[in-house]
């Protein structure tokens, strides 16, 4: 037998706790301590049941309930392996399961989904700049691969209505003014997406007088301002990705408007990073309304909407892009609804938007209307 001690904080386990140990073979064992409730006093040792180590599950996401206390703060690395790698062991069904977004921060980890689904997710929230279902921030050094978020996209009509609820969605209306960002899989992305796939529907609505800039895509919402005061200086690389998911941005219901306005399929702004390989087939519906001409003389600022990626901008004091955009492809409908002319005209693709950088191989079948 050995003896092994667990620091605590101290306080009421009204739910108990529990103990995870993973054996040399990357086994695991579960154990539920105290069901009843349990008071841990600061500087007392207290006794627990013994336990009979028989680790029989592979180390990993092997539960919702796994995935829950990861995203809860949980450290990635209690269900890595000794490569840092989180695999993800089976489909993970989220009916009725409320759960913040998860950030991956710690410059190493990478949750590997090994093909499996994330569904029935779903998120109606709204006055906050930063949105996503899956992932909040993903930084440098970490990634997610081989993972697909919902089972069906639903489908989308060319006037911006869901006529097929897709399982999966995240409806987020923006009512502060400020930066807006929205994605169902991974609002800011600095790190890696592999292989990666989202089929979850995102529907963007403002209201009370919001005066804002919005950064939207079916993958990842990208970079914030490129130019000036950055939060995030440079976004991520997407390979081999494929979004399927619809996007709608509905009319602007405020009397302001949207004074900056970049949304992709695939990514809304991409700023010196690769986007390769990657694969749009959900429609894209923005209606004009939405927008202003009011963009002052700000040239970070425009009305970006393309089927791949809104706009590939620059980093802040830089006259050229280092960004690749190659072998990507549009398959689905681009639809901008103008209601007056504008000063400054919408820059509609039906791969990207508005780009600073050199594009090659890349093609769009959609309609662009």
């Amino acid at each position: 037998a050995t003896d092994l001690y667990f620091a605590l904080p101290a306080g009421n386990y009204a739910k108990g706790f529990t103990v995870r140990v993973i054996d040399e073979n990357e086994k695991v064992m579960i154990k539920k301590m105290y069901s009843a409730g349990k008071e841990i006093v600061a500087g007392v040792v207290i006794d627990m049941p013994t336990l009979e180590v028989n680790a029989t599950v592979d180390n990993g996401i092997n539960s919702v309930q796994d995935w829950v206390d990861m995203a809860h703060g949980v450290s990635p690395s209690a269900w890595a392996n000794s490569e840092s790698r989180v695999l993800v062991n089976t489909d993970l069904d989220m009916t009725g399961v409320t759960l913040p977004a998860m950030t991956l921060k710690d410059g190493k980890s990478v949750i590997d989904g090994r093909s499996h689904k994330i569904y029935n997710l779903t998120a109606v929230k709204e006055g906050t700049k930063s949105q996503a279902l899956l992932f909040d921030f993903i930084a440098k050094g970490c990634g997610v691969e081989n993972l697909t978020l919902g089972n069906s996209a639903g489908t989308l009509s060319d006037a911006g209505v869901f006529t097929t609820e897709p399982d999966s969605k995240l409806t987020v209306t923006f009512t502060t003014n400020g930066d807006g960002y929205a994605a169902p899989f991974v609002v800011a992305l600095q790190g890696n997406l592999v292989n990666c796939t989202n089929n979850a529907g995102l529907q963007i609505n403002t209201a009370n007088e919001v005066n804002t800039q919005i950064f939207a895509g079916g993958l990842t919402a990208g970079g914030g301002r490129a130019y000036k005061n950055n939060s995030f200086t440079l976004t991520g690389n997407i390979t081999n990705s494929t979004n399927n998911g619809h996007i709608c941005l509905a009319e602007n219901v405020a009397t302001n408007a949207i004074k900056n306005l970049q949304i992709g399929g695939v990514c809304g702004r991409a700023i010196n990073n690769t986007v390769s390989g990657c694969t749009n087939n959900g429609t894209i519906y923005v209606d004009g309304c939405s927008a202003t001409t009011e963009f002052g003389n700000e040239d970070y600022r425009c009305i970006a909407v393309g089927g791949v990626i809104g706009r590939v901008a620059l980093l802040e004091g830089s006259t050229t892009s280092s960004a690749t955009i190659n072998d990507n492809t549009n398959n689905a409908g681009i639809y901008y609804k103008a209601h007056t002319v504008l000063g400054d005209t919408p820059a509609v693709g039906g791969v990207v938007g508005v780009t600073a950088a050199s594009i090659s191989y890349c093609y769009n079948y959609g309609i662009v209307s």
